[in-house]
């Protein structure tokens, strides 16, 4: 085990600090890419998407020149990803529930064997890369969400595999974090949408029960409910009422709650 310094100590936590200011999910790939860069040097950084199961990956880098080559290689790389050494140990230990944890390519394969390989022939040697090493952030079925550096002439240091160690569950909370406001925002966007009160009344409300439940998601109260609706707060709240009882819950937060379930198995991809 590499011995870290008080520099090293302080550089993971102000690197958590960030991870930990609920970023705008959009802008998410980018602070972990400089995050990360920050700790360990690198000459380029990639946030990459992988479905293992038809070979598609999506891959953002700090280095746009690396996302001009990269967009030229999607055959040969959808075609060599089963090579790929993290790949398939990551694959492996997903299917017993585990994850493969901060590791190298090297740990696996040699400097010459991973040069004689498809993968280095058609893919990373376009992109100057003998070196990696890699962070798995989601190893979902069918999903895996990680970070890669990359490097040409020299090897990354155990020093280097600590420091991710000590970041790794901080930078999958935050992902995480962020896919979960990523899931609120378009659960509030669909309760702007015109099929909503449609899909509402197949949940055996009124088109005035769903119109109701609609403004309550909006944080709207029952006097502005009744503005909107051309009805009095008398009538609105009786709607609140009967929205409770279809829906068996006791408050306009457990009502949101339960649509939101709903929307996020039949509405939400």
């Amino acid at each position: 085990m590499a011995r870290l310094s008080e520099r090293d100590y302080l550089a993971v936590l102000g690197a958590v600090r960030r991870l930990n200011d609920e970023p705008d999910p959009q802008c998410l790939p980018r602070l972990m890419l400089d995050v990360v860069r920050r700790l360990v040097r690198a000459e380029s950084v990639t946030f990459n998407e992988i479905n293992p199961e038809d070979a598609r990956q999506s891959c953002f880098s700090d280095t746009p020149d690396l996302d001009t080559v990269m967009g030229t290689l999607g055959d040969p790389w959808s075609r060599h990803l089963g090579e790929h050494p993290l790949i398939v140990r990551s694959e492996a230990l997903r299917a017993r529930g585990r994850t493969l944890g901060v590791s190298k390519i090297s740990d696996f394969l040699t400097r010459r064997e991973l040069k004689a390989s498809g993968l280095y022939h058609s893919v990373y040697r376009h992109l100057d890369t003998e070196f990696q090493m890699a962070v798995t952030v989601v190893a979902d079925p069918g999903k895996t969400v990680g970070i890669a550096l990359n490097r040409k002439l020299r090897d990354f240091s155990e020093r280097d595999r600590e420091v991710l160690q000590l970041l790794e569950p901080h930078l999958r909370t935050c992902y995480a974090s962020a896919m979960q406001r990523l899931r609120f925002h378009r659960l509030f966007d669909a309760a702007h949408d015109d099929e909503a009160v449609d899909d509402l009344q197949h949940l055996g409300l009124t088109r005035r029960e769903a119109q109701t439940l609609l403004c309550i998601v909006q944080g709207k109260t029952n006097e502005q409910i009744a503005v909107e609706l051309s009805a009095s707060p008398r009538t609105i709240h009786k709607h609140v009422e009967h929205v409770f009882r279809k829906f068996r819950v006791s408050s306009r937060a457990a009502a949101v709650m339960k649509l939101f379930s709903h929307w996020g198995r039949s509405r939400i991809t």
